[in-house]
């Protein structure tokens, strides 16, 4: 819409009262308006506002980039409650001022897209605005006399004309007050000078005749102004009749009258953002926390006093829905009441053209009722299982586990007693080696049956453990020597509450390896026997006086020579140790060549030791907290210098990652150089990509020797 100022165009107009959030608010790039062109937004309000306004504009950064920012922008205009003021701001000029010149690229457009309403200096007071034009100059209003509905309190926020029916000459008049103000005046006709007197006459004239150029002029009140409504309305929702509701209720007030008249929290209630007319009331509630669709609600209007009618209703705006997980073909099909066997193929459900039923029944379910236990002279575990229900005698059929690991079924006895009429006794019969020490439960299952009951309490196997030899059998005092336990029992981990105890009940760190147990004691004890105590899981044994602790003991251990003496510094160099005293057991053996490389041993002899060099890698982190001399933190890594050997990893990390802080805006990037001096990328070795701002991190192995650097991009 284009007002009638020379070359001024006015991007929008706005009627007197401003319900909604924004004076202006465009998205479409066609109709933002550029500040560059018309930096000013002229505007009349009347009430009391605060002294800033919340603009959005579009802008292009200083890396060529389109960007939106939202800015408050203080201004110098002052505005009165009970008087219009008319006010032009240079938003171009308070924009450059802001925040937004630390960002935009010097010549960049601005495209203004959104416009805030002013705030009320109190909360309750109501603010008008008219006449919204964006322009190339600013404009200055003067009033020429003072407005006699003004005077008399009355805001006229629209005017309609229509043609009256059959007279061309006739017209029809309506004005919209924009603050609910009744007992408008009637219109007056003049051609010179007004009449004193009519003022008063015409306020409560239905009807008046004027003299205009020789003619007469009629003018005839159709209908007067709706007076604001009074009294009180009901609301029927969920059943329930809420009473005394006031016309000017808040949304706030409502809500929490319906939640607490229902006993329900989730309801959701927002005044309307549009008014058609003045005493029109609107209010928008949702079911935020039941879902589904809701019983509509019935108001009434019996208790309310207006001088016209008064029409309240309630309308659907969206139905509720329950939205259901992806959906199967059984979620279509007729409700059994017996469970069905269903077959699924990559997410499709298969169709049932036959039975389809499946029955659980207890009437061929085994019962366990008892368990004992014995052990073979080959050290098996020997398990046999009673129970009534047995009635397959193929071990087959037949399926054992204890504490979870599965158990052969050696046999299946069937025994009626037939006295009793009762299902016969059965015996299972089941074994295995090695087993754990410690408590097991025990469940048995027979197919087509499925899984047995269980006595109460259930069936628990308690299997024990056996303690053979122990080596050394003999030690310092000092301690700080590997003691080897073998026996039966054993867990093939420490991790499942195996413990050693030796004399006193010192407990001694444990590593599983099979049917033994290895250990490194930490403290010394007096010279004398000791017992050696295993227990596993609850369960435990000891053998009486199975070390000695001595004051003086001897070891007949050497070394006299190793080949190669030089070796690859990645490690993988197999080294051959020659000498006396090493022994059969490998796992005793620890060989170490530095702090920079261990040994794995892979063959061992009383008189000779293979082994296998191994590399111990570091990892360094480098990350961007360091100080730099003149820009601070953030422009500098640390640490600043590494020792690094072949085969080391290094890490750099940056931004979120890498800082203990907030940092302000540097780019980082790490690169591979042609030499320790070089600053550019050798395009060869590694590089991190472009820079970046965002956290990142880039880690890289390095091995062998030579001049390579490593340099690092900083935007300052």
């Amino acid at each position: 819409m284009c007002a009638l100022w020379p070359g001024v165009c006015a991007v929008s107009v706005f009627s007197a009262q401003v319900t909604g959030k924004y004076l202006y608010s465009s998205r479409k790039r066609q109709t933002k308006v550029d500040l560059l062109k018309t930096p000013y937004m002229c505007f009349a309000l009347r009430g009391n506002a605060k002294n800033f306004l919340r603009i959005k504009v579009n802008y292009q950064d200083t890396y060529n980039r389109s960007k939106n920012i939202g800015l408050t922008l203080e201004h110098s205009a002052r505005f009165a409650r009970d008087k219009w003021s008319y006010q032009c701001l240079n938003l171009q000029e308070m924009a450059m001022n802001s925040r937004l010149k630390r960002f935009i690229k010097k010549g960049s457009w601005i495209k203004l897209f959104e416009v805030e309403v002013p705030e009320q200096e109190a909360v309750h007071e109501t603010l008008y605005v008219d006449e919204v034009a964006f322009v190339s100059e600013p404009l200055y209003v003067e009033a020429e006399r003072p407005s006699v509905l003004e005077s008399l309190g009355i805001l006229v926020s629209e005017v309609r004309v229509t043609r009256g029916e059959g007279n061309r000459r006739a017209f029809n008049l309506t004005l919209q007050s924009a603050n609910c103000a009744g007992k408008y005046p009637l219109l007056g006709l003049v051609s010179d000078s007004l009449n004193a007197t009519w003022m008063e006459e015409l306020r409560t004239a239905s009807r008046a005749s004027f003299s205009i150029a020789g003619g007469e002029a009629e003018v005839e009140r159709i209908q007067e102004t709706n007076q604001d409504v009074i009294g009180s309305w009901e609301l029927a929702i969920g059943g329930t009749t809420i009473k005394g509701l006031s016309p000017s209720v808040s949304a706030s007030e409502l809500q929490t009258v319906i939640e607490r008249s229902l006993g329900v929290a989730g309801v959701q209630v927002r005044s309307g953002d549009e008014q058609e007319s003045c005493g029109e009331r609107k209010w928008h509630l949702e079911w935020v926390a039941l879902p589904g669709r809701q019983e509509l609600l019935v108001p009434s209007a019996s208790n309310l006093l207006v001088g016209g009618a008064v029409n309240i209703r309630a309308t659907r705006e969206e139905a509720g829905s329950i939205v259901h997980s992806r959906v199967s073909s059984q979620f279509f099909s007729v409700r059994r009441t017996q469970p069905h066997v269903s077959l699924t193929v990559r997410g499709y459900r298969a169709v049932c053209l036959g039975k389809c039923s499946f029955t659980y029944t207890d009437t061929s379910t085994p019962r366990l009722t008892s368990l004992s236990a014995t052990r073979d002279a080959d050290g098996f575990h020997i398990l046999s299982i009673q129970g009534d229900g047995f009635s397959d005698p193929n071990p087959q059929n037949y399926s054992v586990t204890v504490g979870g690991r599965p158990c052969a079924v050696a046999s299946v006895q069937l025994e009626e007693k037939a006295k009793f009429k009762k299902p016969s006794p059965h015996r299972s019969r089941a074994g295995w080696r090695p087993f754990p020490a410690g408590s097991h439960p025990v469940s048995l299952s027979m197919q087509p049956a499925g899984y047995a009951h269980q006595p109460t309490p259930p069936l628990v196997y308690e299997a024990p453990v056996t303690l053979a030899s122990v080596t050394p059998s003999r030690g310092g005092v000092g301690g700080g020597y590997d003691l080897v336990i073998r026996g039966d029992g054993l867990p093939s981990t420490s991790q499942g509450g195996g413990q050693r105890r030796v004399r006193g009940g010192r407990p001694l760190p444990s590593h599983g390896r099979g049917p033994w147990l290895r250990g490194v004691r930490g403290a010394a004890w007096g010279a004398g026997k000791a017992d050696v105590i295993v227990a596993i899981e609850g369960v435990a044994t000891t053998m009486k006086g199975a070390f000695s602790g001595s004051a003086s003991v001897t070891y007949n251990l050497k070394v006299s020579g190793f080949s190669p003496r030089r070796g690859s510094v990645n490690g993988g160099t197999t080294v051959a140790l020659r000498g006396r005293g090493f022994g059969d057991d490998c796992s005793l053996l620890k060989v170490t060549l530095g702090a920079a490389m261990t040994c794995e041993v892979m063959t061992c002899s009383d008189d000779l030791v293979t082994c296998v060099t191994k590399r111990r890698r570091v990892d360094h982190v480098v990350n961007s907290t360091g100080t730099h001399y003149k820009y601070g933190e953030g422009y500098a890594w640390a640490p600043g210098s590494l020792h690094i050997d072949a085969g080391d990893t290094v890490t750099w990390s940056w931004g979120r990652e890498g800082s203990r802080g907030p940092i302000s805006t540097p780019l980082y990037n790490v690169f591979q150089t042609a030499s320790p001096a070089g600053s550019t990328y050798d395009g060869a070795g590694f590089h991190s990509g472009p820079p970046s701002r965002r956290g990142g991190r880039r880690s890289c192995p390095l091995f062998g020797e030579g001049g390579a650097g490593v340099a690092s991009g900083h935007d300052l």
